[in-house]
């Protein structure tokens, strides 16, 4: 997701996103995902085997990056349980306790 993308236009993303029940695997890289989007789009996204949601390199806070939490890892734990590749590289709000909620339920 472009750092130029706004609200809106995220949303209408995780609408489409979501009516792909059959997909398995998802890159969005730098994204501007929050948890809550996770939380739209996931329960959907059960066959998920490879996720990545890395954060952007190198660069310092930003309200439109690396907004993934522990409470949108507590959402992939919850809704991926086919799950075998995650990538949260660079989401400097998750902690070792959502990583932790994540690999408790990896196959």
């Amino acid at each position: 997701i472009s750092p130029t993308w706004c609200i809106p236009e995220v949303q209408a993303l995780v609408g489409k996103l979501s009516q792909l029940t059959g997909l398995v695997s998802l890159s969005l890289s730098d994204h501007g995902l929050t948890d809550d989007d996770l939380k739209h789009m996931l329960p959907c996204l059960t066959n998920l085997r490879n996720l990545n949601i890395s954060g952007r390199f190198g660069q310092s806070y930003d309200i439109h990056h690396s907004m993934l939490t522990d409470k949108g890892l507590m959402t992939i734990s919850k809704y991926c349980p086919k799950l075998q590749s995650l990538d949260i590289s660079y989401n400097r709000k998750a902690t070792a306790r959502g990583v932790k909620a994540v690999l408790m339920k990896c196959p």
